[in-house]
C-alpha cells in the first residue's frame, strides 16, 4: 500500500494547498472502493487512521494547537448515501473528531457545512466538465455556518476539508472557496488519495 508520510513533498500539492495520504492504487484503492460501495462500513476506522497523522501534521504546521478545528467534507450524492446506507466521509470525520478530542485533546468537532444540489456525478465527467459541474454542485448550509462563525473567532478557528479521492481537485478547491466566502479564514484540505 502506497501511503505518504505527512509533510513529505510527495504528500502535498502546495499550489492547491492540498495534502494527500496516498496514491489511489493497489490495496489503498481496494479499501476505498470496498468502503464507498458499502461492502464494509467498518473500514471507516481504518481510513480515518490513515488520515489521522495528516490531520495532526496540518494542525501542527498551521499553528492551530489550541484553536477550534472543524472537520467537514464535500457531501456525496443522495443516491450514493441511500445505496450504501451511510455517508462515508461523515463516518470518517466522526472517528477523527472523537480520537483527536479524547486522545490528543484537541478541540475538534465535525460539522457538515455543505449540501449538494442535483448535478452529474463527478466520476462520470472529464476534467473540463468537472470544473464546470462543481460550481453548480454545492452550496453552504447557511444556518450551520452562521452559528459556527458567530460562536467562534474566525482567526482561531481552522477548517479541515476532507475528501476521499481527488482527481482534478475541483471539488476541494470550490468547497474551500465557499467556506472562505462564508467567513472562515483558515481552510486546509486533505484527501485520502490522488487518482
Amino acid at each position: 500500500m502506497e501511503l505518504l508520510r505527512p509533510g513529505s513533498s510527495n504528500s502535498s500539492r502546495r499550489e492547491s494547498g492540498l495534502s494527500l495520504c496516498g496514491v489511489y492504487s493497489g490495496k489503498l484503492a481496494e479499501l476505498i472502493i470496498r468502503y464507498k460501495k458499502g461492502y464494509d462500513s467498518r473500514l471507516s476506522a481504518t481510513l480515518a487512521a490513515f488520515l489521522l497523522p495528516h490531520v495532526l501534521q496540518c494542525i501542527d504546521e498551521r499553528g492551530w494547537k489550541g484553536f477550534t478545528t472543524i472537520l467537514t467534507h464535500p457531501p456525496g450524492s443522495r443516491k450514493s448515501r441511500m445505496y450504501r446506507g451511510y455517508d462515508h466521509m461523515a463516518k470518517i470525520c466522526r472517528h477523527l473528531s472523537s480520537w483527536l478530542g479524547s486522545k490528543y485533546q484537541y478541540p475538534v468537532i465535525y460539522r457538515q457545512f455543505l449540501s449538494r444540489k442535483s448535478s452529474a456525478a463527478q466520476k462520470s465527467l472529464n476534467r473540463e466538465e468537472r470544473l464546470l459541474n462543481v460550481a453548480d454542485s454545492f452550496q453552504i448550509k447557511r444556518r450551520i455556518v452562521n452559528a459556527c462563525v458567530a460562536g467562534s473567532d474566525p482567526d482561531t478557528t481552522g477548517i479541515i476539508l476532507l475528501d476521499d479521492v481527488v482527481t482534478t481537485g475541483a471539488t476541494l478547491v470550490y468547497s474551500r472557496q465557499l467556506l472562505r466566502e462564508a467567513g472562515f479564514h483558515q481552510v486546509a484540505a486533505i484527501a485520502l488519495a490522488s487518482d
